[in-house]
């Protein structure tokens, strides 16, 4: 049957042997054929075909069998492969660069792997990818005490039936972190409601290791950075202990002769008075407080509030309090009542918050140590109805040389927050803007103005920036001319286009004069923190 007649087809298993597979397919007119549905096949052709198919199944199997041969075979070919690209990855990696760093410099590399948010986040919430490539980086990750010795706590203790699991994984987190920091100094941060009778197994573990704690710092649960208060009862020895925070009203008995920088209500705190550089205290300062206060003779930076509008000074002892290496210095509300007392001969920065002018009227005549200083910040008194300019100015006025004034509005807690821009203290700002019949603040030369408000600056601001800029850039001889002026507020996107002509002035140093700072990445302009400020000093 030409339908039938035989093509031999063969497929090489094997380019080096005769190894192959052979069967017969059928032609052209067999395809044809089966296509055609009008013409039967005879009774002669079925016998033919029935044999065929027969024979076509046989070899199917074959060809099957041949197929899984060549498929194991090809299976463990890849696997081969695999092998090899593994092995030429170690290989590669043992020739690679960061195989020969000294132990020392590779230590510094993975300084700065460390996840974001590896100091503001609890203690275990973040997973350091170094300490996951290999078991060598694992072992100097684990070696490097300094990572561990931060130990930040935002906890709130459980009280449910599975409090005690929950307490103690948090034990076990602190206790590895202590163990893993070896001898290092240690940062203690704790946020939350942690006490010494919520979780006793945690803080045994921690007063284990209060010869090198170094920093304790109290933040409690706040929102936008205001804190309403932290309660903590310690009752150790600190020998090592530099820096606490402790805004706690409750008492506490701490004992740290090598404090240098303080944050308290003065209970129950023993350091050595006279090595303190850094002092921060709300309350009147009467009986102990004063008493304290006048034995921190090396004080360099020091701030005062009072949380109540007007408190005089309940003491009888007016004696002069002299700080004679004290540079910076931040009064708060009622706390302005002790400014008469202070003996600054070197401040240079003065930081004045929130006082209200209803209870202190004559509050500016009280500022004559303001002489020396050439740096002064007005924070929260940007409300031109709370804060006239016929109380502000003559306060920038009593320096004989101020430099920089920094103007400062933070942004209120949410509890506070009307919604309302009040604008910036046009009045004030008003005044700065040189006049050569009647020259005024002839050394300024810096010009700081933060806005934490969610509205920015008002067209009429921008005015008024522009007018400053126009009469102080260029003054007439013995004038200081303008060196920097910094805008910084929420969203600054819209300063650009609109104070666009002069971005691109430059000052006596060859720096832009005109600096737009965005503080969209906080999302708030939070209190003044001056431990921050005076970190070298620590």
């Amino acid at each position: 049957m030409q339908v039938l007649r035989d093509i031999p087809h063969t497929t090489s298993l094997c380019t080096r042997c005769v190894n192959a597979f052979s069967s017969r397919l059928g032609s052209a007119d067999l395809r044809n054929r089966a296509r055609d549905a009008q013409t039967p096949p005879t009774a002669l052709e079925i016998d033919t075909l029935r044999s065929s198919l027969s024979q076509m199944y046989d070899d199917l199997r074959v060809c099957d069998r041949k197929i899984e041969v060549l498929e194991s075979a090809l299976s463990s070919l890849r696997r081969h492969r695999g092998l090899i690209a593994s092995t030429a990855t170690n290989i590669s990696k043992l020739l690679s660069t960061i195989h020969m760093l000294p132990q020392e410099v590779l230590e510094q590399i993975a300084g700065y792997t460390l996840p974001s948010g590896w100091y503001t986040d609890d203690i275990g919430k973040r997973t350091w990818a170094f300490t996951q490539v290999c078991r060598e980086w694992r072992k100097l990750a684990l070696a490097m005490h300094w990572p561990w010795a931060h130990i930040r706590l935002g906890y709130q203790p459980y009280d449910g039936w599975w409090s005690e699991t929950k307490n103690e994984a948090i034990t076990d987190v602190v206790e590895t972190y202590l163990q893993r920091s070896g001898q290092h100094p240690l940062t203690l941060v704790i946020s939350g409601t942690l006490t010494s009778h919520s979780v006793p197994a945690l803080w045994d573990a921690l007063m284990r290791h209060a010869q090198r704690i170094v920093s304790i710092v109290g933040v409690d649960s706040n929102h936008r950075g205001y804190s309403y208060g932290y309660r903590v009862p310690l009752t150790v020895h600190f020998p090592t202990l530099r820096k606490l925070i402790h805004n706690g009203l409750s008492s506490v008995e701490i004992v740290a002769p090598n404090l240098r920088a303080l944050d308290s209500y003065l209970c129950g705190i023993h350091p050595s008075w006279d090595n303190l550089r850094v002092l921060k205290t709300c309350g009147p300062l009467e009986g102990k407080r004063l008493a304290a206060l006048r034995h921190c003779i090396r004080l360099e930076v020091l701030s005062l509030s009072h949380e109540f509008t007007y408190v005089p000074l309940l003491s009888e002892d007016c004696r002069p309090i002299s700080f004679p290496m004290l540079q910076t210095l931040e009064v708060a509300w009622g706390a302005v009542e002790i400014c008469p007392l202070l003996d600054v001969p070197e401040l240079r920065h003065f930081i004045l918050i929130s006082i209200d002018c209803g209870a202190h009227y004559d509050w500016y005549k009280k500022l004559d140590l303001l002489w020396p200083v050439t740096h002064i910040t007005l924070r929260n008194m940007h409300i031109q109805d709370a804060y006239p300019v016929s109380l502000l100015r003559p306060i920038i006025a009593i320096p004989w040389r101020l430099q920089k004034l920094s103007i400062v509005e933070e942004t209120p807690p949410t509890a506070f927050d009307d919604g309302h821009y009040y604008g910036l203290h046009d009045d004030l700002l008003q005044t700065l803007c040189f006049d050569k019949a009647a020259p005024s603040f002839a050394y300024l030369s810096e010009l700081e103005i933060i806005t934490g408000s969610e509205g920015g600056f008002e067209t009429g601001d921008l005015d008024i920036m522009r007018r400053i800029l126009e009469s102080r850039i260029a003054p007439p001889p013995g004038c200081t001319p303008l060196q920097r002026l910094s805008l910084k507020c929420l969203s600054s996107s819209y300063l650009y286009s609109d104070l666009e002509d002069w971005l691109r002035a430059q000052g006596r140093d060859d720096k832009r004069i005109l600096n737009i700072i965005s503080a969209s990445c906080t999302r708030f302009v939070g209190p003044s923190d001056v431990f921050k400020a005076a970190a070298s000093l620590v």
